[in-house]
C-alpha cells in the first residue's frame, strides 16, 4: 500500500478522534490531539507531492533494461528533430538509436543523396490503422517483404505429377520440383503534403497524425489502381453471361478446386447491388451474411469485395465486372516496409506552409494467373436465378 494511503486512512481516524474529545468537552486534549492532526496532514501533503513527482518521471522517461525510453510526446520531439536536421542531446540520440531496424531499415537511415527519414514503427503503426479504414486490396495478396530494390524469388510450381508405383530394394524413379521465378523492380510512390507550420514552431507536433489519413487514402488508392491494372490483363479472356451462372463457371471450371475453395469474388458498387438483390425460387437473398463480421456478404462461401464504381468501372453500361478467384495464390505484392519522409520548409513559402514529402515502394507482379478469372455480366431482362 502507498504510504499517502496509508496516511490517509490514519488523518480520517484521527479526525474522529478530535471530533469525539471536543463533543466530550476535553479541550485541552483535543487542541493536542489536533495538532498531531495538522503534523500528519503536513506529512501527507509532502508524501503525495513525492509521488506524483516520481510517477511523472516515470511516465515521461522509463528505464527499460538500463535504456531510457521516451513518452509520446519526447519521441514526437527526437523525430521531428530527425526530420528538420536539428542537433539531438546525448539522451535522444541513446534513444534514436533504439529504433533501429523497427521498420526494416534503420529509422535515419537514408536511402540515397536525395532521402529522407524512416518513420519509426510507433508512427508507422498510426497509418497502418488508418489503412484499415479503407478497402485495401493489398491485404488480400501475398506480401513479400523486399529486401532490395529489384530481384526475383523462387516460387513452387504447381505439379500433376503423381507417386510411383516400385518393389522392395528397387530405385524409386526420381522426379525434380519444378520452380520459376518471378522479378520485380520496386516504384517509388509518393505525394507531397503541406502541413501547418506548427511543425517548425512546436517541437511536439505529432506529424504523422497530421498527415496519416491523407496518405493512408492515397496509398490504398495508389496499390488498387496497380493492382486493379495488374488483374485487367485478364479481360481479354472473359467469362461472359447473362446471370450468375458465369460467376459458378469460373468457381467451378476455370479455377483448381483448391484455388476456387478459397476464392474471393472482387466488383464494384454496381455488381454487388445487382448480386445483393439476387433471390432463389423461394424468395431467399442470394448472398449470405458472414459470421465472423456481418458486414461482409458472401457468394457460395465466397467473401465478396466491394470497390467504388469511380476506383473499379463497369466495362459498359449494364454491365457488371468480377474478379474471381484467390488473390493469395495469383498476386505477389513485394513491399519494402516502411514510410519515409523528408521535409522542405522552403517550398511552401508563397502559402506560408510546410511541404512534406512521403514516398512508399513495392511493385506487383504476378505469382499464378490461373489463380484468378474474369467475369462480365449483363443481367438478361426477365433473368430467373432460382
Amino acid at each position: 500500500m502507498k504510504k499517502s494511503v496509508e496516511l490517509a486512512k490514519a488523518i480520517a481516524m484521527m479526525r474522529k478522534d478530535v471530533q469525539a474529545l471536543v463533543d466530550a468537552g476535553n479541550a485541552e486534549e483535543a487542541n493536542a490531539k489536533a495538532k498531531e492532526l495538522n503534523a500528519m496532514v503536513a506529512e501527507y501533503n509532502e508524501v503525495v507531492t513525492a509521488e506524483n513527482a516520481a510517477k511523472n518521471n516515470f511516465i515521461t522517461n522509463q528505464v527499460c533494461g538500463g535504456k531510457v525510453t521516451m513518452d509520446l510526446k519526447a519521441k514526437n520531439r527526437i523525430f521531428n528533430k530527425m526530420l528538420l536536421g536539428k542537433a539531438l542531446t546525448a539522451e535522444e540520440v541513446e534513444y534514436a538509436n533504439t529504433l533501429a531496424n523497427t521498420v526494416g531499415t534503420g529509422a535515419n537511415e537514408t536511402n540515397d543523396a536525395d532521402g529522407g527519414v524512416l518513420v519509426p514503427e510507433e508512427h508507422y503503426n498510426q497509418v497502418i490503422r488508418l489503412r484499415k479504414q479503407y478497402i485495401p486490396l493489398k491485404d488480400y495478396c501475398h506480401v513479400y517483404p523486399a529486401k532490395s530494390k529489384s530481384g526475383t524469388v523462387p516460387v513452387a510450381a504447381g505439379t500433376t505429377g503423381k507417386l510411383v508405383d516400385f518393389d522392395e530394394l528397387e530405385e524409386i524413379t526420381k522426379s525434380k520440383p519444378v520452380f520459376s521465378k518471378i522479378a520485380y523492380n520496386l516504384k517509388l510512390k509518393g505525394d507531397i503534403i503541406p502541413v501547418s507550420n506548427a511543425l517548425k514552431n512546436d517541437a511536439d507536433v505529432d506529424v504523422i497524425a497530421e498527415i496519416g489519413d491523407i496518405f493512408a487514402k492515397k496509398s490504398v488508392n495508389t496499390e488498387n489502381g496497380d493492382i486493379l491494372t495488374l488483374l485487367a490483363e485478364k479481360a481479354a479472356s472473359a467469362i461472359t453471361g447473362d446471370g450468375v451462372s458465369a460467376i459458378n463457371s469460373a468457381l467451378n471450371v476455370t479455377l483448381d478446386p483448391g484455388v476456387s475453395k478459397t476464392a474471393q469474388i472482387i466488383t464494384n458498387q454496381s455488381g454487388f447491388d445487382y448480386l445483393d438483390n439476387l433471390v432463389d425460387k423461394n424468395g431467399r437473398p442470394l448472398l449470405t451474411v458472414s459470421l465472423a463480421d456481418e458486414t461482409v456478404k458472401k457468394y457460395k462461401g465466397r467473401e465478396i469485395v466491394v470497390l467504388k464504381d469511380a476506383d473499379f468501372a463497369n466495362p459498359e453500361e449494364g454491365t457488371f465486372p468480377f474478379y474471381v478467384g484467390d488473390m493469395h495464390e495469383a498476386v505477389m505484392f513485394f513491399d519494402r516496409v516502411g514510410l519515409e519522409v523528408k521535409i522542405s520548409t522552403e517550398a511552401g513559402f508563397t502559402s506560408y506552409a510546410t511541404l512534406l514529402r512521403a514516398v512508399e515502394r513495392y511493385d506487383v507482379e504476378w505469382k499464378n494467373e490461373d489463380a484468378m478469372a474474369y467475369v462480365e455480366i449483363t443481367p438478361a431482362e426477365d433473368e430467373d436465378e432460382g
